[in-house]
C-alpha cells in the first residue's frame, strides 16, 4: 500500500519499502487542484484527513497552555506602593522540610525557596511567593501575596498549561483571601470544590498551606 504525503506546492512523496520515497510530481491549472486529481482511493483518502485531523487537534491542545500575566509584571502590581522590593532565599534544613510539609499536608519540591518582601515606612507589609505545581500532567504557576499578619491577601494564577476547563473561574480564588495556618483550607471544608477542576482545586489549596507554612518558618527564623 502506497501513500500519498504532501511535500510542497504540487510536489507529493510515495513512501516506498526500504524507507525510500519517490517524489511524484504533477501540475494542475491554476484553480483546479484538488484530492480527486491526485486519483486517491478511499483508504488513502481516510488516512489524509487522519493526519489533518491530528495535526489540527495537537495545534488546538498547544492553545490550551495560556500564561496570563510575567512574574515582573505581577511583582510590580504587587508592590506598587512599596518603598523598597528585595528578594530574599530561605534555606531549610531536612527537619524543617518535614514540618513544612506535614503542615501543609503537601512535599516541598525543594529546601531553597526565594520569595520577595515589600516594605513600606521602612516595615514589611506584603510577601510575595511564586509556586509552580504540576496539576494533572502539566504545571500551573500561582503567586501567593501574604500579608504582615500571616494571612493570604491573595492568590493568582499567572499560567496555567492545563486544558482552560480545569482552570476555575476568577473569582473562586477570593476564597483564600484571609486565611492562615489556622484554617483547614481544604476542598469540601472551607474551599468550595469546582465540578471539572477537582485536581487543581486540590493542587490550588495545597499550593496555599505550603505557602503559609513557609511563611510561619521565615518567621520563625527571624526571631
Amino acid at each position: 500500500m502506497k501513500y500519498l504525503l504532501p511535500v510542497s506546492g504540487s510536489q507529493w512523496v510515495v513512501p516506498l519499502a526500504g524507507n525510500q520515497f519517490l517524489a511524484r510530481k504533477q501540475r494542475f491549472p491554476k484553480g483546479k487542484f484538488s484530492l480527486q486529481s491526485l486519483k486517491i482511493n478511499h483508504r488513502e483518502w481516510f488516512i489524509v484527513v487522519a493526519i489533518t485531523v491530528l495535526f489540527t487537534s495537537a495545534t488546538l491542545s498547544s492553545l490550551h497552555a495560556q500564561v496570563f500575566k510575567s512574574q515582573e509584571k505581577a511583582l510590580a502590581e504587587a508592590f506598587a506602593t512599596a518603598d523598597t522590593v528585595r528578594r530574599e532565599t530561605l534555606f531549610l534544613d531536612e527537619a524543617q522540610q518535614q514540618t513544612i510539609e506535614a503542615a501543609a499536608k503537601m512535599p516541598l519540591s525543594t529546601g531553597i525557596i526565594s520569595y520577595y518582601v515589600g516594605e513600606k515606612n521602612g516595615k514589611p507589609y506584603r510577601y510575595v511567593f511564586f509556586e509552580d505545581e504540576v496539576v494533572r500532567t502539566k504545571k500551573a504557576v500561582l503567586m501567593v501575596a501574604i500579608n504582615a499578619d500571616a494571612a493570604i491577601e491573595s492568590v493568582g494564577v499567572l499560567a496555567f498549561y492545563e486544558p482552560m476547563d480545569y482552570l476555575p473561574v476568577a473569582r473562586w480564588f477570593s476564597l483564600f483571601a484571609g486565611k492562615t495556618t489556622a484554617d483547614a483550607i481544604q476542598p469540601g471544608r472551607d474551599i468550595d470544590g469546582v465540578t471539572g477542576a477537582t485536581l487543581s482545586v486540590r493542587t490550588f489549596s495545597g499550593i496555599a498551606r505550603r505557602t503559609l507554612a513557609v511563611f510561619a518558618e521565615i518567621k520563625e527564623q527571624s526571631k
